[in-house]
């Protein structure tokens, strides 16, 4: 059995998890093999992929992985369909993860954040738009990661605050190169998968950290900061919030998590270019927005 600290949790695995940062405390998950289990009736048919989400149970479907069952936030039981069992634990350091943090009653994002003046700077936006992209471009600058491709984010106190996930960026490798890290210092995370996992040696943030800001990612043929307004943040929050982004039905605990946070956490717009040179400006410019030497207009 293994044993991880990641999320603010104290995690008990019987499958390998080489994102997670080790540790020897008492559980609070448990993941766990079911090689026998019986594939539910819903998902038999033609399903390449089904997934359904609640809070007390969800199912995830993959017939090239495994089938997961996530319980009450507390349990990931895991059938596997084939012997790939480093696919099956990037399912896990990932989706599965997100799914079983939103069940114990966060509020998650599908993005990538870095601590800021002993604050958390959440980057947020679709696949491929740069939250690890640019998350990295900070670190490189001295910031410290505090998660990448999931945002867990806290609202049951006064102060709204992210949990730490694990020392690791997933990135291209001309983006590496462009941060001046060698293309051999990535870790090889699938023969499927483009990207390589940078793994952060220090600057990595342990404890939860009060959420300052969010930036948006959107792309443009320049780069600028536009702020945005309540309404506008609100949306989207919730279009990158798990489970909307999976065309599951959120609850109303999980929309006033996302109404609190638009209404108290200052949102903006970040419009990146897609050549990669532009990166160091790119971080430079949200430097300086952060220090406040750079006003943004408002979208």
């Amino acid at each position: 059995m293994f044993s991880y600290f990641a999320y603010g949790l104290a995690i008990k695995s019987e499958i390998e998890l080489f994102e997670f940062v080790p540790a020897q405390l008492p559980g609070d998950i448990t993941i766990r093999w079911n090689r026998n289990a019986t594939i539910p009736d819903e998902v038999n048919g033609n399903h390449t992929c089904f997934i359904k989400v609640t809070l007390e149970e969800a199912i995830l479907f993959d017939k090239n992985a495994a089938l997961f069952i996530i319980r009450n936030g507390c349990e990931i039981i895991v059938t596997p369909l084939n012997d790939d069992e480093r696919l099956i634990s990037l399912y896990i350091v990932g989706t599965i993860m997100s799914i079983l943090l939103y069940q114990r009653g966060l509020f998650v994002l599908h993005g990538s954040a870095v601590e800021f003046d002993g604050s958390a700077i959440a980057f947020v936006g679709k696949s491929g738009w740069g939250k690890s992209t640019i998350a990295a471009a900070l670190h490189t600058k001295g910031h410290r990661i505090i998660t990448d491709d999931v945002v867990a984010i806290s609202t049951e106190t006064d102060t709204i605050t992210v949990f730490p996930g694990y020392p690791q960026f997933k990135l291209f490798p001309e983006v590496a190169e462009i941060l001046g890290h060698d293309q051999s210092e990535l870790l090889l995370l699938h023969s499927q998968l483009k990207k390589g996992g940078f793994r952060v040696a220090k600057n990595f943030s342990q404890t939860a950290l009060p959420l300052k800001r969010i930036y948006m990612l959107s792309k443009d043929s320049t780069v600028g900061i536009k702020q945005l307004q309540s309404p506008e943040s609100l949306i989207e929050l919730m279009r990158n919030s798990l489970p909307t982004r999976w065309y599951q039905i959120h609850n109303t605990a999980q929309f006033l998590q996302c109404t609190h946070i638009a209404k108290n956490i200052p949102s903006y717009r970040l419009i990146r270019s897609s050549d990669l040179r532009s990166l160091p400006t790119l971080a430079e410019m949200v430097e300086a927005h952060l220090i406040g030497n750079l006003q943004p207009s408002i979208a």
